[in-house]
C-alpha cells in the first residue's frame, strides 16, 4: 500500500516553511536576532518563515544618529557596532591588565612583609610548618593563597576566608596542604619570590586576597 497523499503533503509543508536566520540577513550584520515567534505558537515554523521573509524584503533605508543629524547606511551602522564592540574588548583587556598588575604588586608586598617580620629567621620546630623559618612559612602561605587557591565551594570556602583572615592577623594556618606544598616547592629549588616570578612568567592568574 502506498503512502497517503496527506502524509506527503504534511512532510512537504513542514520542510518548506521551516526557515533559519543566516549571517547574510541584514539584522544579523548588526548583531541582532529575531525572536518574534513565541514558543507554542500554532504553525510556528510557518509563521516564522513568513515573518523572516518580510524582514528580508524590507531592510532599513537608513539609521538615525549620524553627525549633525545625518543618517547612517546599514554598512556604516554595522561598522559602528563592530567598532564599539572592539573598543569594549580593549577597555576590558586594559582593566584586566591593571587589575592583574595590582594583585601582583599586592602579593609581592605581602611576601616582603613576611620576610621583614622581626622574628622572620626563627625556625619553626613544631607542627606541619616545622623545618621552615617563620618568614619563609608566612611568605609561602601568602604565595600559595595567591597562586594555588583552594576552597571555592562551601564548607571549604569558609575555611579559606577564615584562614586568610588569621594570616593577615599574624597567625599561620595549616590548611589545604600548604605546609607540605611549600616544602615540596622549596625542595625543588624555589623560594616564595622565585615561585611567584615563575607563576607570573607562565601567565598564571593572581587571585589576590580580597
Amino acid at each position: 500500500m502506498g503512502r497517503l497523499p496527506q502524509e506527503r503533503g504534511v512532510s512537504s509543508v513542514s520542510a518548506h516553511h521551516f526557515s533559519f536566520e543566516t549571517d547574510q540577513d541584514w539584522w544579523s550584520r548588526i548583531g541582532l536576532g529575531y525572536s518574534g515567534v513565541k514558543p507554542g505558537t500554532r504553525f510556528g515554523n510557518r509563521v516564522r518563515a513568513s515573518l523572516l521573509k518580510i524582514l528580508r524584503e524590507h531592510p532599513p533605508v537608513a539609521f538615525a544618529g549620524g553627525d549633525n543629524g545625518a543618517t547612517l547606511s546599514l554598512d556604516d551602522f554595522a561598522a559602528l557596532i563592530e567598532a564599539a564592540a572592539a573598543d569594549a574588548v580593549r577597555a576590558g583587556e586594559e582593566e584586566e591588565r591593571i587589575t592583574a598588575e595590582t594583585l601582583r604588586e599586592e602579593g609581592s608586598a605581602r611576601v616582603e612583609q613576611a620576610y621583614a617580620m622581626p622574628d622572620a629567621d626563627s625556625l619553626i620546630t613544631e607542627g606541619r610548618w616545622a623545618g621552615l623559618t617563620k618568614g619563609e612559612a608566612f611568605a609561602w602561605c601568602w604565595a600559595l593563597f595567591e597562586y594555588e587557591p583552594h576552597g571555592f565551594v562551601h564548607p571549604n570556602s569558609q575555611v579559606r576566608v577564615e584562614s586568610r583572615a588569621k594570616l593577615a592577623q599574624g597567625e599561620l594556618p595549616s590548611v589545604f596542604g600548604y605546609p607540605e606544598r611549600a616544602k615540596e616547592l622549596k625542595a625543588s629549588g624555589l623560594d616564595p619570590r622565585k615561585f611567584r616570578e615563575h607563576q607570573a612568567a607562565l601567565g598564571a592568574r593572581s587571585f589576590g586576597y580580597s
